[in-house]
């Protein structure tokens, strides 16, 4: 199989200092502390966010020729909240430029969008114990699922 290179989740085109336009692409993971690979491999009950550390950095050694040429940058997610700290510097970049462009203050929109991430992965965690639950009421809840997504998308 050959290798297509890195595969990015979403995009991000700005300018940079000199105008010329830049694309930063982003390959988002979300692992989950409590599968039981990770409980014994990591020790993930003792440790805060080793499980999202670990992941990280099997993306760095899976992608390390790409990351530093191509923009890309790998962003990882535990199901309980806890994420990488190139989470957080995305979110403050992301800011800082709205806060440019809009006049909105810089400390409204980290916590909005930290606080959008948070619920996100609340809803979707709750979304999947659901399913795993209720069998028969499936299609209600994709019907609900679909309809939530569809309200916090961005306008």
């Amino acid at each position: 199989m050959a290798d297509n290179g890195p595969r990015s989740d979403f995009t991000i085109k700005r300018r940079d200092i000199s105008g010329t336009s830049v694309h930063q692409h982003y390959d988002v993971t979300v692992v989950n502390p409590a599968a039981a690979t990770y409980l014994v491999e990591n020790k993930s009950h003792q440790v805060n966010g080793v499980t999202a550390h670990r992941a990280h950095q099997q993306k760095i050694k899976k992608y390390g020729n790409y990351i530093d040429k191509t923009n890309f940058h790998p962003l990882v997610f535990e199901v309980y909240g806890y994420w990488e700290e190139d989470v957080t510097q995305l979110i403050k970049k992301c800011c800082t430029q709205i806060e440019e462009n809009s006049g909105i203050p810089f400390p409204i929109l980290v916590n909005y969008w930290i606080s959008r991430l948070a619920f996100t992965l609340q809803w979707e965690n709750a979304m999947t114990i659901t399913e795993r639950m209720d069998v028969a009421g499936k299609e209600n809840i994709k019907k609900n699922l679909n309809s939530r997504r569809q309200y916090i998308k961005i306008k």
